[in-house]
């Protein structure tokens, strides 16, 4: 490879050539700035010459007196340039004439021979407003021609002087403040890639500019390259893996410390010194060895390949070897490099997590064959559950059915009683005390009777409005309905009520703005009658209160609150559950007071429509039952609604 062949005759010679071209681009537009300078001023002296010889002529030409004109043309022609004079006479058709001959002789005869290089201008010649001939003057430019020549000639001695002093001042410069400090950074750059343990600053040069910076950067740069090749000098020489290179043959060219000691050797000098034969001293299986050399040649590199690799003290270790092949500048294989980490810990827990894994994938297999035993006893059970609830609600609807004609019956019955009881015999009985205790005594017995066999109806429909929720056998009638109408049909429902405890007074509360909602006003009523019931069955003394307004999101809020008993909080959401309630729990073993279902009948009715129910309450501060509807179940129109 030749040697590079330096830049500064290349500089100066650019220099010469862009000095030479400035300068004859220069001395160009000069020599073209005279020239037309010059025929500028030979067009003006020649038509002032015209001129001049029309102002003169006029006198003599019109007295004809050709000695007056013979010495004006004369007098013309003392300008060396003008090369001949012709005057016309349009009276006689004359013509005189004055020449210029070979030796600059004035001649009186037209000029003759080549007429290039001359310029001519005509003017006419007039004596009091009349044209009275013509005189023509023409003029030579071979003395124009020759001062350009001269100047040309002047100009080319001014661009080479010019041009030898520039260049020369310019390379002096240039070298100076360019190309000695390029020289100097090359031999440190030189230095520098050629590994020199001493590296002089670049101190005796003085930089400018740009090359002072691009100086700083190869500095900062090749303190940069020390300090990286140190840390990564530190990395090899204490890297927890080893790291290796070798040839083809088989041999360590390089080691680091923790190689060595992977291997039971105290330091790297020894590992090259042992082995020198990698495939039949270090490897456990030559023919690893092979493999490795194999994939390297196919894929170029190889990752995480795991074998056994023979110790020191005989020990064979498992191995983790992650190398690539080194190729030259002509993509010939060089040499191999890469790093190798112990997994023999690894190994060993791997083989030991294997038993392991095999013996819980037993355990899996035992647990799982248990659960699909499990599995299908459950499924066998929730069958026999379903049917048992099938069979539960065919024997409520039954029963229910059953029951209630013949309680029907037995209500009609014991009201017909009571009244003609009431209407015959208890007027005779009036006379008779002892008659008459009896008599009221059986009228409070058909009362009572009444009255269980009213409870015994209202639950048996409880039952069954449960039963077709359940079932989804419930049809709703939704209609547009005023809020205030559906407080107050419920209010009326629930006096019986009230009149059972006159010292529970009721208060109703319905915003005026309250549009229609579609809703089934039956099954709305159903819920707010059983909520006030709740309430005036749980409250002795006080007030239970109906709210009905629009939310802050618009939509229906519903509230039912009394001063009664309240509700503790652990019983928030069991009370809404089936054959729940307040005081007894679970009301198919405690003391019946209701049936347990007119809470769980409520939340149904509400979700239907996509809206909650809820309690809020504290024992002894009474409850407040909220009901929240969908504000998408309002009508556009807004109603106004009267206040109950």
């Amino acid at each position: 490879m030749n040697p590079p062949t330096s830049i500064t005759p290349k500089v100066l010679v650019a220099l010469l050539c862009a000095t030479t071209v400035v300068l004859v681009l220069f001395g160009g537009f000069d020599y073209y700035g005279t020239r037309k300078a010059m025929d500028r001023e030979l067009d003006e002296d020649l038509s002032a010459s015209a001129e001049q010889l029309a102002s003169g002529l006029a006198v003599a030409l019109w007295q004809v007196d050709v000695d007056s004109m013979g010495r004006i043309m004369d007098s013309a022609m003392l300008d060396q340039r003008i090369a001949a004079v012709v005057v016309h006479d349009s009276q006689t058709n004359d013509t005189l004439a004055r020449s210029r001959g070979q030796r600059g002789r004035i001649e009186s005869s037209p000029l003759t021979g080549d007429l290039a290089g001359l310029r001519n201008a005509s003017r006419d010649i007039v004596y009091q407003g009349q044209t009275i001939g013509a005189v023509e003057v023409l003029m030579s430019t071979r003395t124009m021609e020759t001062t350009l020549r001269n100047s040309l000639l002047v100009i080319g001695i001014r661009i080479l002087v010019l041009n030898i002093v520039l260049t020369l001042l310019l390379a002096f410069v240039l070298r100076r403040i360019a190309l000695s400090p390029l020289k100097a950074l090359e031999q440190y750059a030189v230095r520098v890639s050629a590994g020199s343990e001493e590296l002089t600053p670049l101190q005796a040069v003085r930089f400018y500019g740009e090359l002072e910076t691009l100086r700083s950067a190869i500095a900062h740069m090749v303190t940069q390259l020390k300090a990286a090749e140190n840390r990564y000098r530190d990395i090899y020489e204490n890297a927890l893996e080893g790291i290796f290179q070798s040839t083809l043959e088989g041999a360590f060219i390089r080691v680091n410390p923790a190689l060595a000691h992977m291997l039971g050797y105290e330091s790297p000098v020894q590992v090259l010194d042992v082995f020198t034969n990698l495939r039949g001293q270090l490897y456990v299986r030559p023919k690893d060895r092979d493999v490795l050399l194999a994939e390297l040649h196919a894929h170029g590199s190889v990752t995480g390949y795991e074998t056994l690799l023979q110790c020191k003290d005989g020990r064979a270790i498992w191995s983790s070897i992650t190398a690539r092949l080194v190729k030259d500048e002509n993509n010939d294989p060089s040499y191999i490099e890469g790093f190798i980490s112990d997994v023999n810990t690894r190994r060993l827990a791997e083989e030991e997590l294997a038993g392991l894994n095999q013996r819980l994938e037993q355990l899996v297999e035992e647990r799982t064959r248990d659960l699909l035993n499990k599995s299908n006893e459950l499924e066998r059970l929730n069958l026999e559950l379903h049917n048992l609830d099938q069979l539960k609600s065919s024997l409520i609807t039954t029963v229910s059915h059953d029951l209630r004609t013949p309680l029907t019956s037995v209500l009609g019955f014991v009201k017909l009683i009571y009244r003609d009881f009431s209407t015959t015999f208890s007027p005779l009985a009036n006379e008779d005390q002892k008659l008459a205790h009896k008599g009221n005594r059986i009228l409070e017995n058909l009362n009572i009777i009444s009255q269980e066999g009213e409870r015994l109806t209202r639950l048996i429909t409880e039952f069954l409005d449960l039963s077709k929720i359940e079932a989804g056998l419930v049809e709703y009638r939704d209609v547009p309905v005023a809020v205030s109408e559906l407080v107050a049909i419920s209010l009326k429902a629930a006096s019986g009520m009230f009149a059972l405890k006159p010292d529970v007074s009721v208060h109703a509360d319905v915003s005026p703005d309250m549009p229609r909602f579609l809703l089934d006003p039956d099954r709305m009523v159903q819920v707010l009658v059983n909520l006030i019931n709740n309430a005036v069955k749980f409250t002795d003394q006080g007030e239970v209160h109906v709210t009905a307004c629009r939310s802050k999101d618009n939509n229906l809020s519903l509230v039912v609150s009394d001063t009664g008993i309240g509700i503790p909080t652990d019983k928030h959401e069991a009370i809404f559950d089936k054959f729940r309630s307040v005081s007894e729990g679970d009301t198919m073993t405690g003391r019946d007071k209701g049936s347990g279902l007119g809470l769980a009948i409520c939340r149904h009715i509400v979700e239907r429509y996509g809206g909650k129910i809820w309690v809020e309450s504290e024992p002894g501060k009474g409850s407040q039952f909220h009901i929240l509807l969908p504000k998408e179940l309002a009508l556009k129109e807004v109603t106004d609604l009267e206040v109950v």
